[in-house]
């Protein structure tokens, strides 16, 4: 009985992880116009379930957004990621091949000379994530042209 118990409380909650086609729609629509962390982490608080496809790929434009267009605010950034790991994690993962080059060389660039103080680390793995995400590209690039 426990056992069966159990089992029924992981699938509900597993259930309850999901994302609805409606949650993803509005998620998508919602995520378009973020360009704050502290609009980014409310939609991530709400959405986070819909982190796939077309809603991770305006996650992924969201981060670079506000990295390219507000780096001067990545103390907020840094504050919001100090409270909660896994939306550090989420910002970082959503630096990827799916940005635009030139927005990952900036935030590489930035991340390298124009790091506020005590954010060294932050900005080390800032840069990390770009430079992934840009040899991403290049990789997918050199696997075009064998084709």
């Amino acid at each position: 009985m426990c056992v069966l118990l159990l089992s029924t409380c992981a699938v509900a909650r597993a259930q309850g992880s999901d994302c609805t086609d409606s949650q993803s729609r509005r998620a998508e629509t919602a995520i378009e116009g973020v360009r704050t962390w502290d609009a980014l982490y409310k939609s991530y608080k709400k959405y986070q379930q819909c982190d796939d496809g077309a809603v991770a790929e305006a996650y992924s434009e969201s981060v670079a957004r506000i990295l390219v267009d507000h780096w001067s605010t990545l103390p907020r950034l840094a504050q919001l990621a100090k409270k909660n790991d896994d939306f550090w994690q989420f910002v970082l993962d959503h630096i990827d091949s799916s940005d635009d080059p030139g927005d990952l060389r900036t935030i590489k660039r930035r991340a390298e000379r124009r790091c506020p103080a005590g954010l060294r680390s932050t900005c080390r793995e800032l840069k990390k994530a770009a430079d992934s995400a840009l040899d991403d590209l290049s990789s997918d690039q050199n696997h075009a042209q064998l084709r």
